[in-house]
């Protein structure tokens, strides 16, 4: 992935989708998004909730708020022969 740089939707969305992210392990999805947003002038906040990362990026300051929430980890698919 291009350091710093924004890539395309269909690449950033392949990338994601090929990390695999299952609870809590995110395999670096908030990192991705972080490195995407940043250079767009969003303000990057970690958000921990107990072993799941997700992030909070603000865009400007004062009202409206404009902000993009990021969840990428998913819930493990359980048993694969059910």
């Amino acid at each position: 992935m291009q350091n710093a740089q924004a890539v395309s939707t269909l690449a950033l969305t392949q990338a994601l989708i090929s990390k695999p992210s299952v609870t809590p392990n995110d395999a670096g999805c908030q990192d991705l998004v972080a490195a995407q947003l940043a250079p767009l002038g969003f303000a990057i906040h970690d958000l921990q909730f107990e072993e799941t990362r997700n992030l909070w990026a603000s865009h400007g300051h004062g009202a409206p708020v404009f902000a993009f929430v990021g969840h990428t980890d998913v819930v493990p698919t359980g048993p694969l022969d059910q």
